[in-house]
């Protein structure tokens, strides 16, 4: 079985880049659980709204900075066929 050639460092450059993006996902899921329980543990109706909104505002934080190009079917990359260029069709084994 052949095996695998890596440069040493390029994998210790990778298992810290590993272990910095599983200490920044433990964070924020920490704090994302922080923020759940204090929704579900408010008293009050404004301290549940409170809290929903804090939530929100640091979730939309995650979102892309550029959303989806919106679909538009009368501007598709390709066009569509102009009808007045299309020819007619063959008729008989000559025109073929």
């Amino acid at each position: 079985m052949a095996k695998a050639v890596a440069d040493p460092a390029e994998l210790r450059r990778f298992a810290n880049d590993l272990k910095r993006f599983t200490n920044e996902l433990q964070a924020n899921m920490q704090t994302m659980q922080a923020r759940m329980a204090a929704m579900l543990e408010a008293e009050s109706l404004q301290e549940q709204q409170d809290a929903a909104a804090s939530l929100k505002e640091w979730m939309d934080s995650f979102t892309l900075e550029k959303p989806r190009d919106p679909f538009d079917p009368n501007n598709l990359p390709w066009g569509t066929p102009d009808p007045s260029l299309t020819p007619e069709p063959a008729t008989t084994a000559r025109e073929l």
